[in-house]
């Protein structure tokens, strides 16, 4: 069976990531503003990320909770501009410090590195990632990087950090929304999707701000009999299923002066149950995670 300390430690570590936005014209609050990021190569932004998680498992009758409570540091990396405004970015989550609590004992995070991740990938002006290609940590002595394993990809689905980034390619007033469709299919069910609103200038810590915000609520229904292209994810489990749901929203303040992120908050709960004839697993995730530009 799953473990479900490993599985909670692999979903945290992977957060919501926000990128800067650059927004092309910003006269009257009532007037229509194109939301466009600009690039520069070479551009790197650093911030500080904190979050509080707790996780819930219930296997065959047992209980488990634990929590954990981390800091980290967020770099972001821009580069290889082209005439059209694309560009390349790379993410990276490093010199995570925190604790962990269960059973009643707490203890510090002693293996930083198994948090640790960079991902690389394509971005236009409206934010859309592309070619997404993600560098984890070392993987531990009992996971393969070739196993077949849909819970743990649903957990990392759990992180819909991408996006947010997306920005509408239409002009938008205080307001106004759009809609994200989520590509996932092989985890959510068809025609999910994410909402985006911009909603306006505003004073946050005494400065003008310009705010997003981003709300989903995404269905989970993987089908385990033709998981792994075409085949069964358990072949020796029979009546499987595998279903949940993610509620989620971020805020996203952003620099007037110069578009770029000041602050963001994000809040999730998740739940996902793993049903079959042999065996049941249940879990409830809820998390809160800040992240403060630092430079």
């Amino acid at each position: 069976m799953v473990n479900p300390v490993y599985f909670g430690h692999k979903f945290m570590k992977r957060t919501f990531i926000f990128l800067p936005i650059a927004i092309v014209s910003f006269a009257l609050a009532q007037d229509a503003i194109t939301l466009r990021r600009t690039f520069t190569d070479d551009q790197i932004e650093k911030f500080k990320v904190k979050g509080e998680h707790l996780i819930k498992v219930e296997s065959d009758g047992e209980e488990f909770e634990t929590s954990l409570s981390l800091t980290n540091n967020r770099i972001f990396t821009f580069n290889k501009v082209d005439k059209d405004g694309n560009a390349s970015i790379r993410v990276e989550d490093v010199d995570y410090e925190g604790t962990e609590s269960a059973e009643g004992e707490t203890t510090k995070i002693d293996n930083p590195e198994f948090y640790e991740e960079t991902f690389t990938a394509k971005v236009n002006p409206f934010m859309e990632l592309t070619e997404i290609v993600v560098k984890e940590a070392m993987p531990s002595e009992d996971e393969s990087a070739d196993e077949v394993d849909p819970i743990s990809d649903v957990l990392e689905s759990g992180n819909l950090s991408k996006y947010y980034l997306t920005l509408p390619s239409k002009g938008v007033k205080p307001g106004d929304g759009w809609t994200i469709p989520l590509k996932n299919e092989k985890i959510f069910k068809p025609n999910q999707s994410m909402k985006g609103k911009f909603r306006g200038r505003e004073k946050w810590e005494d400065q003008d701000v310009i705010v997003l915000e981003f709300t989903a609520a995404v269905e989970i229904n993987v089908n385990l009999d033709e998981y792994d292209n075409g085949k069964p994810a358990f072949p020796d489990v029979s009546g499987a299923k595998l279903t949940g749901q993610i509620d989620d929203k971020a805020t996203v303040y952003l620099n007037p002066k110069d578009y770029s992120i000041l602050f963001c908050t994000d809040k999730l709960a998740m739940t996902v149950e793993f049903k079959s004839t042999d065996a049941n697993l249940s879990m409830k995730i809820k998390g809160e995670e800040e992240m403060r530009r630092t430079k």
